[in-house]
């Protein structure tokens, strides 16, 4: 990193790649904190043994992964039209993560002093609260990494954070593994929240020391950028349409790992069990962070086409073996996180690399506001086939349309 300001890195300013060093190691640091601490609160693995472990409805335990998704996603395109209105945009990261940070603390409060329905409820509205938040960070972090890191660097960066966020995963991962934590649930669970809340704190704290330079403000100001414009302006670019295409062909990336986890999840509640996904987790993190953020930065639309090819593998394997062991298993969630992770990588990096100081904002809300809104859409449906098809079935048409992405991803233009 210390030799980051002596390559070159037209795509920013002249002082922000002077001050290039110190910001990559502030978004390292502070995206590790906040990776491993998502790790920790992940809704389809930890929330879900939570509301378990308080006697909550399964209704509710339904409702986590749409919540945590879609709210992060739909708010963003009001997000952005204020925050080009303001030449510093770090702090709105750092309020965004405060407000997580607050949110999971009170998560962490009703799991030690709640349980059932009104458990359950309380959760679910944190979980609201700290998805809106999220999306805060989402539109903040891509823009202010377009102003202080250069095009080449930004797929190290996160690949790094997500490399530090699998370790730590894989350490408590192994403790459950091994039986070292043999506390109940809701107690372990409720103050390993509190911790999680914590780190989120950390980095709100880290990232406002960021040295961020002031943006253009211009075209926020006296451009009103309202659904409609955002909407007509992107459209007439060919290469972010195709972009939008083929991400929502890779929502089959996040929407097959429940249906793997019914195919082959026998003990919903034990802790060990827990410990060995937060163990395959933390390990596919480790792994895929340096190995898909070098890749990215050479070339972020081959990180789209060869990750959702290792999801409709993991997919169209499960379908046709089946899965009868643990550590079958454990090799699924290992792939599915391994390919997720890419996938995530990549169209962060893609987006970013393709847009511009003057519309990259608007580019990442508008279209993580259009995939939040599919989402809904693919979420409802994928429930409804889940209650008159076998889920086997449901993977087998996931897998191939996770095949489709990765020909619409190798058809795409270069970033």
């Amino acid at each position: 990193m210390d030799n980051a300001k002596d390559k070159p890195a037209s795509d920013i300013s002249e002082p922000a790649r002077q001050r290039q060093s110190k910001s990559m190691v502030i978004h390292v640091v502070a995206l590790s904190l906040t990776k491993t601490a998502d790790g920790l609160v992940d809704p389809k693995l930890t929330l879900t043994w939570l509301l378990g472990a308080l006697g909550a409805p399964a209704a509710m335990v339904a409702w986590l992964v749409p919540i945590r998704e879609s709210l992060s996603l739909l708010p963003q395109m009001f997000v952005a039209s204020r925050m080009r209105k303001h030449a510093i945009r770090k702090t709105f990261w750092s309020a965004g993560s405060l407000l997580q940070g607050l949110a999971v603390l009170a998560i962490g409060i009703v799991a030690l002093s709640c349980k059932g329905i009104l458990a359950g409820g309380l959760i679910l509205a944190l979980l609201a609260l700290f998805s809106l938040a999220r999306g805060v960070c989402s539109v903040a972090i891509k823009d202010v990494q377009g102003k202080t890191i250069a095009k080449s660097r930004r797929g190290k960066v996160s690949g790094l954070a997500a490399s530090v966020g699998g370790v730590s995963l894989l350490v408590f991962g192994a403790a459950l593994s091994l039986g070292l934590l043999d506390n109940a649930e809701q107690q372990l669970l409720g103050t390993l929240l509190i911790a999680g809340a914590g780190l989120w704190l950390l980095a709100a704290a880290i990232y406002q020391q960021l040295p961020e330079l002031e943006g253009d403000v211009e075209s926020g100001a006296q451009e009103h950028v309202d659904i409609r414009h955002a909407f007509r302006a992107a459209l007439k670019m060919g290469k972010f349409r195709r972009f939008l295409l083929t991400r929502a062909l890779l929502l089959s990336s996040a929407l097959m790992t429940p249906f793997l986890v019914s195919l082959s999840f026998q003990s919903p509640h034990q802790l060990r069990t827990l410990g060995a996904l937060l163990l395959a987790s933390g390990l596919a993190g480790f792994i895929s962070g340096p190995i898909w953020g070098h890749l990215a930065d050479k070339s972020s639309r081959t990180v789209l086409y060869l990750a959702p090819l290792i999801t409709a593998a993991t997919g169209l394997g499960a379908w046709w073996f089946g899965v009868a062991s643990s550590l079958g298993f454990a090799l699924l969630i290992f792939t599915t996180n391994l390919a997720h992770a890419g996938i995530r990588l990549g169209r962060k990096t893609y987006v970013i690399d393709m847009a511009n100081q003057h519309n990259r904002a608007v580019l990442v809300s508008l279209s993580n506001t259009l995939i939040g809104m599919m989402l809904l859409l693919a979420g409802a449906l994928s429930a409804l086939l889940a209650s008159i098809i076998d889920t086997r079935w449901l993977v087998l048409g996931l897998s191939l349309i996770a095949l489709l992405a990765a020909w619409s991803a190798w058809t795409m233009e270069e970033a």
